[in-house]
C-alpha cells in the first residue's frame, strides 16, 4: 500500500482497483476506479498524503463526507463508502458520472434559455436539499456542476464538491476567504457579515450569468479591482449581453445578483419557480411575434419544484452540443 502518491493499478482498501485519474485540486486527487466487490466504476478522491499530515486538513476532508452522505438527493453526487487506508489518508468513494461538468460545456457556447433553466432548477434542487439540512456549498461554480442523465435517458445535473462546504453553526472563518472569486457573494467579502444561504444563491446567480452571456458578471485587472466590483457595481442586464433576453430575464438576474442580500431571493426554491416564470415569459413573448403567421400557440409545460423534472432527451443532446452563438465580451 503506497504512502505517498497513487497509481494506476493500486488498490485502495482491498477493493477499489485504482485506473486513472479524473482530476485534482490543491488537497486531493480524484480517481476512476473498479469497485470490485461490487462490480462497478466509482469515484474516489484521496486526501494528498502531504496535505492530510497538515492540522485539521483530515477533520476537513472528513466533514465533506459527512456532509454529503446526509445530503440524499437525485441532484448531489451520492458518496457511496467512506474510509482511511492504513497509511492513515482518508477517502471518500462516490458514483461515477458520464457526462461533463458545465465549465466544459460553457467552453463550447451559450445555452438556450430551456438549457439555462434546467441547470438552474436541478443547481435549486440540490442546493435546496443542503440548505435543509444546515449545509452551505460555499463554492457553487461550472466545474462543480456535472451534467449528465439518469435512468431514464434524461438530462441531470448533480452538484459536486462540498470540500469547503460547512454547517452553517460552523460557519464562521475570520478573515479566511472561501469560495471562488469570479462568483463569489458580496457578504463573503466583509469580516462582519457570516455568509448563508442567500450566498450560495448568489453564486448560483453568477454561473447563471455566464451561462446566458458567455462570460461572468465581473472581470477585473487585479484581485482588488474584481473584489470591488462584486462589493459596489451593477450587473449589465443581459439584454445588453446578448439578443433575445426580454425584461422578466433581466429583473430575474437583477433580484439574483442583487448587493443587499436581502433583495435576493430567499430560497432555492423561489429562485428556481421565478426563472421558470421568466423564461416562460420570454418564450411566449417570442410566440407572441410567431403568432403572426401561425394560428396554433404553442402548449407551455408546468412546472413543480419537486419533480426530479421532465426534460426530453433532445435537450441532452443541445445541452451537450451547443447550437448558440459564441460568447460575447465580458464587460468591463
Amino acid at each position: 500500500m503506497p504512502e505517498g502518491d497513487w497509481n494506476a493499478g493500486d488498490v485502495l482498501a482491498d477493493r477499489y482497483c485504482l485506473r486513472r485519474e479524473l482530476g485534482e485540486g490543491a488537497a486531493g486527487v480524484v480517481w476512476l476506479a473498479r469497485d470490485a466487490r461490487l462490480d462497478i466504476d466509482v469515484a474516489v478522491k484521496i486526501l494528498r498524503a502531504g496535505v492530510a499530515a497538515r492540522g485539521g486538513a483530515k477533520e476537513r476532508f472528513a466533514s465533506e463526507g459527512e456532509l454529503s452522505e446526509r445530503m440524499l438527493s437525485p441532484n448531489i453526487v451520492k458518496v457511496l463508502a467512506r474510509g482511511i487506508v492504513g497509511c492513515g489518508v482518508p477517502y471518500i468513494v462516490y458514483e461515477h458520472l458520464d457526462g461533463q461538468d458545465l465549465a466544459t460545456r460553457l467552453s463550447r457556447g451559450l445555452l438556450a434559455f430551456s438549457e439555462l433553466k434546467m441547470v438552474v432548477v436541478h443547481a435549486c434542487r440540490a442546493l435546496a436539499r443542503a440548505h435543509a439540512v444546515g449545509v452551505l456549498h460555499r463554492d457553487v461554480k461550472p466545474e462543480n456542476l456535472f451534467v449528465t442523465t439518469d435512468v431514464d435517458g434524461r438530462p441531470l445535473v448533480k452538484m459536486l464538491d462540498f470540500g469547503v462546504a460547512e454547517l452553517v453553526a460552523r460557519s464562521e472563518h475570520g478573515d479566511q476567504l472561501v469560495g471562488t472569486l469570479e462568483y463569489i457573494a458580496p457578504e463573503v467579502l466583509l469580516a462582519d457579515r457570516t455568509p448563508d444561504a442567500r450566498s450560495d444563491l448568489y453564486a448560483l446567480g453568477a454561473v447563471a450569468y455566464e451561462c446566458c452571456t458567455g462570460h461572468v458578471p465581473f472581470v477585473g485587472a487585479t484581485l482588488g479591482e474584481l473584489l470591488l466590483a462584486h462589493a459596489t457595481k451593477e450587473v449589465p442586464p443581459p439584454s445588453t449581453q446578448r439578443p433575445g433576453v426580454g425584461p422578466e430575464i433581466d429583473a430575474w438576474f437583477g433580484k439574483a445578483l442583487a448587493k443587499e442580500r436581502d433583495e435576493r431571493f430567499s430560497t432555492a426554491k423561489e429562485m428556481a419557480e421565478a426563472l421558470h416564470a421568466a423564461v416562460k415569459a420570454n418564450e411566449l413573448r417570442t410566440s407572441d411575434i410567431k403568432m403572426l403567421t401561425s394560428s396554433v400557440r404553442p402548449r407551455m409545460p408546468s412546472f413543480s419544484f419537486e419533480e426530479s423534472g421532465r426534460e426530453s432527451v433532445s435537450d441532452v443532446y443541445a445541452i451537450i452540443h451547443p447550437r448558440e452563438p459564441k460568447p460575447g465580451k465580458p464587460s468591463s
